[in-house]
């Protein structure tokens, strides 16, 4: 529970401080494939950060089994890269259409579909997601493994 607390905070701490520097000093654009880890420092972070976090969360209030921390894990990684191919341009104005049909005036709805419509597609947060989750589990099982061996 507390290093996924940990990683939210962290996650707060880039969105707030880092991101707009970056962005600002027109870092956010870096080539991906010259310079693969500092475009996913920049870009893709959060998106692991997120996933990690959620992740540990989760299974720290969900799941006591070896199985079900890996479910755990693996349905965040899925999440995001739902989300993530959502924003997919031609996926997005659908997506963003049928929320608007299907809930109407719920505001919070209506900016769910503009986050699919202004968002940017990207395959580095998919791998994010998926190392997040990763990260996770092995963390979790790390923990646990070595909780059991101290009991």
């Amino acid at each position: 529970m507390i290093l996924g607390a940990a990683a939210l905070a962290l996650g707060a701490v880039y969105y707030a401080a880092v991101r707009p520097m970056a962005m600002a000093a027109g870092l956010a654009s870096i080539d991906d494939q010259r310079f693969p880890a500092l475009a996913l420092a920049l870009g893709s972070l959060p998106t692991l950060i997120h996933v990690l976090a959620f992740s540990l969360l989760t299974s720290a209030v969900g799941t006591t089994s070896a199985a079900g921390r890996a479910w755990t894990c693996a349905a965040w990684v899925a999440i995001n890269a739902l989300f993530e191919l959502g924003q997919r341009e031609t996926v997005a104005r659908v997506l963003a259409t049928q929320l608007d049909q299907w809930c109407g005036a719920m505001v919070s709805c209506s900016r769910t579909g503009q986050y699919f419509v202004r968002g940017t597609f990207d395959f580095m947060d998919i791998a994010a997601g998926a190392l997040g989750g990763l990260v996770a589990y092995t963390i979790l099982t790390h923990t646990v493994c070595h909780a059991e061996r101290a009991s």
